[in-house]
């Protein structure tokens, strides 16, 4: 049987969910059946597809455009990432003959439309398959960039349903091509250990996988850790693994802690919880992180319950604190709390209520390492992928 050849193009390098799951896709992949490549952004990922006999090539070209809320600084973003893409030339060039021993090319992320466009005006024959990753602000930044997408791609794959419905609302039309393909759950084995700064705490951890960013949310941590001391507590910890960058044009007390050259720490220091919290900044094995931590808390403003660092804690038996109604993963009371508002007093008291209930804890971390093992199987959804390229 000829085998399927496909190359697959990764924005992040290792250092985000997007490229984590896309390895875990392809950790899973039947190697009789498909042969597999990988370009990556940034380095960072290189080591472990070799480990696994994927050949990987580090490609700084690689670089994506993601619309956000404000229109200033979409201007800003999209002037930028088309000069970029105007200097790419010989690398558009040299990834067009690559691409003439492969038979599929999978494109990791939706911020990669110029460069789908581009290799499709140029001739190429050959299956583009998209992932679709993000539920964009609904504005015509992303119109424009998911009608790219709709006119040049082959067929898509969506992370949940929400995706999908939100491609079809930008694009005003239902599309037909196109699967919803969950994220891989991890499973526990003897590469995942504990994590020394977290696992020698003696408090209670709760941890934040995620860069600082308004829309990520990861002040209301900081706010909900503030409450918990309020409430003279000192026996939960708030674990903070990612880059915590402010920005200037951050509204109230983040933008004025930011232009005073201030991060997320300075942010907590102004709250008083500066104790109470621990800023580890990006982390290489974020699944160690949450194996020693208790619970994961995620805080977007977006209120979106799925993602990559929900699905990893579930697969490693921790329940999950998040905001929003999409209850797949995460349900209340069943395998964490959903919680459909923001109120740092109120939240604070639900994680305590939690905390002190250490059976609840634990049973809730079970169900939440069952329902992800039915739905996020590795082998299974990695066939469904396969099943989208050939």
């Amino acid at each position: 049987m000829t085998k399927l050849r496909v190359l697959c193009l990764d924005i992040e390098g290792g250092r985000g969910g997007s490229s984590n799951s896309l390895y875990q896709s392809l950790f899973y992949q039947d190697k009789a059946k498909v042969d597999l490549e990988i370009w990556c952004r940034l380095p960072g990922i290189k080591d472990r597809y070799q480990e696994i006999g994927i050949s990987c090539e580090v490609h700084p070209q690689l670089k994506s455009f993601g619309p956000v809320q404000r229109f200033s600084r979409n201007i800003y973003s999209l002037i930028v990432f088309f000069l970029h893409h105007m200097k790419l030339r010989d690398f558009y060039q040299k990834l067009f003959h690559k691409m003439q021993d492969f038979d599929v090319l999978h494109c990791n992320h939706e911020g990669l439309f110029l460069l789908i466009r581009t290799l499709k005006k140029m001739g190429l024959k050959k299956k583009i398959v998209c992932h679709i990753r993000r539920t964009p602000h609904r504005n015509w930044f992303s119109a424009f960039q998911y009608k790219i997408l709709n006119s040049y791609v082959d067929d898509f794959v969506f992370i949940t349903e929400n995706e999908r419905l939100s491609f079809e609302l930008l694009n005003k039309s239902r599309i037909y091509s196109g699967k919803v393909i969950y994220n891989i759950a991890p499973e526990l084995n003897d590469k995942i250990s504990s994590f020394p700064q977290i696992e020698s705490l003696k408090e209670k951890k709760v941890i934040c996988l995620s860069n600082a960013g308004y829309p990520r949310g990861v002040d209301r941590v900081v706010d909900i850790a503030k409450a918990v001391k309020e409430a003279e507590r000192s026996d939960i910890k708030f674990i903070f693994a990612g880059e915590m960058t402010l920005s200037k044009s951050d509204p109230g007390l983040l933008g004025e802690v930011a232009r005073e050259g201030g991060d997320m720490k300075d942010y907590a220091a102004r709250l008083g919880v500066a104790d109470n919290c621990i800023f580890l900044g990006h982390i290489s094995n974020p699944l160690d992180a949450i194996y020693s931590s208790d619970l994961l808390i995620k805080p977007q403003r977006s209120h979106q319950p799925w993602g990559r660092d929900i699905i990893e804690a579930m697969g490693l038996g921790k329940p999950v604190m998040a905001y929003g109604a999409y209850n797949v993963f995460v349900e209340n009371e069943m395998t964490g709390v959903l919680m459909v508002e923001f109120n740092p007093y109120m939240n604070a008291k639900e994680l305590i209520k939690l905390i002190d209930d250490p059976e609840k804890l634990k049973a809730y971390g079970e169900n939440a390492k069952a329902r992800v093992k039915e739905i996020c199987d590795g082998k299974t959804q990695a066939e469904k992928l396969f099943s989208v390229w050939s």
